[in-house]
């Protein structure tokens, strides 16, 4: 019975992985080039690509997230940046990939040319977390710890 559960689980992230990587609505692309660096990553650490997705997404997962609200209503508009609590499980994990994604795309260097070489390496050192999505997750915590002020807009 865990074996099935674990198996759907990991297809669920693969899924949602693929919808966040698609880029103008072509999916067979994003899911050509993660397949591929699924199946890299598999070779160089001979562990299930379930499991390396896991340990990098989890490393990856935020407890707050920012959001930026705007005054509309002065002549000045101002940008209040509020830290929200992420409560829902699902939700955290979409953070999470997102997390990985972006960070993936601004990564620019002349040896790793296709997504698939940096998403892969991204993969390898999200297990360590050592890779820049956590590096840019623990920016946002930190960054929401110091805007602890704006809590008492949060609803509880």
């Amino acid at each position: 019975m865990n074996i099935v559960k674990y198996k759907a689980q990991s297809l669920e992230l693969q899924k949602k992985l693929i919808n966040h990587a698609t880029r103008n609505g072509k999916k067979s692309k994003s899911e050509k080039a993660i397949m591929k660096s699924f199946k890299a990553a598999q070779k160089s650490q001979r562990k299930n690509h379930g499991k390396i997705i896991k340990l990098s997404v989890l490393n990856a997962i935020p407890i707050f997230k920012i959001i930026k609200l705007t005054d509309k209503k002065r002549r000045k508009k101002s940008t209040k940046e509020i830290p929200t609590f992420v409560s829902n499980y699902t939700s955290r994990v979409s953070l999470g990939l997102k997390y990985l994604i972006k960070t993936t795309r601004s990564l620019s260097s002349s040896k790793q040319a296709n997504f698939s070489e940096k998403f892969k390496n991204e993969l390898l050192s999200g297990t360590s977390s050592e890779n820049n999505a956590s590096v840019m997750k623990t920016n946002f915590q930190t960054k929401a710890c110091q805007e602890k002020k704006y809590f008492r807009f949060y609803r509880w």
